[in-house]
């Protein structure tokens, strides 16, 4: 069962306690997103915004993280606290609200946000880079004589980049919006890219007790 690699350069709302690896819920949600994906504001974070209001009494933590891996001019810390604090919409979030005569973002995102720690490349190691190598679909069906090569392949690709959001990257996320279930250890119980094949599907793995709860991604 792989752990959350979980990294933030700042909390724009909540607290640390909230992004914690120590004293953390039973059960947690993470939603990654960028500020400027349509996508991820017309379905994801209305779901998770629904969830925390659903399970606010439950033993359970829905976490926000607002990340950039394209649109570097968009996807920003400023852009992110502008979000948080005015509700400002920007780039192509903001034209697909527009064509809805919206303004604004129109619902509350009243669970704590943090963003992802941009790195330089360079700052990632070889044991970064294996780990993030192992976390790909498939990885684990190689032959062994074949995982030092993808990993060599994959370590050249990620040091392309000047910069790599640590989350996104160490977590081996598809994109946004992406979604990861993981408990008080630390262990991943589940996670998926896009929108929710089954939002049923988040909430049982949030709200499983914990001796049932199925591993994987």
């Amino acid at each position: 069962m792989n752990r959350i690699a979980l990294e933030y350069s700042e909390i724009v709302s909540g607290a640390a306690t909230d992004f914690s690896l120590v004293g953390r819920k039973r059960r947690n949600l993470l939603l990654v997103f960028q500020v400027n994906c349509p996508g991820c504001f017309l379905y994801a974070l209305p779901i998770a915004a629904g969830l925390h209001r659903d399970l606010i009494h439950a033993d359970v933590r829905i976490l926000g993280l607002s990340t950039a891996f394209e649109d570097f001019e968009w996807n920003t810390l400023e852009n992110t606290r502008a979000l948080i604090q005015e509700g400002r919409l920007v780039g192509e979030t903001e034209k697909a609200f527009a064509m809805q005569d919206i303004r604004a973002l129109p619902f509350a995102l009243d669970f704590p946000v943090a963003f992802d720690s941009l790195r330089p490349s360079s700052d990632f190691s070889d044991e970064d880079f294996r780990a993030i190598a192992e976390a790909q679909p498939g990885y684990h069906t190689l032959p062994l004589s074949r995982r030092p090569g993808f990993i060599a392949r994959v370590r050249e690709h990620y040091q392309r980049q000047e910069l790599l959001p640590a989350t996104f990257t160490k977590n081996a996320l598809a994109g946004t919006p992406s979604w990861i279930v993981y408990d008080a250890a630390g262990n991943i119980l589940h996670s998926e890219f896009g929108h929710p094949r089954d939002i049923q599907v988040l909430a049982d793995a949030l709200l499983t007790p914990d001796d049932t709860a199925a591993g994987g991604q």
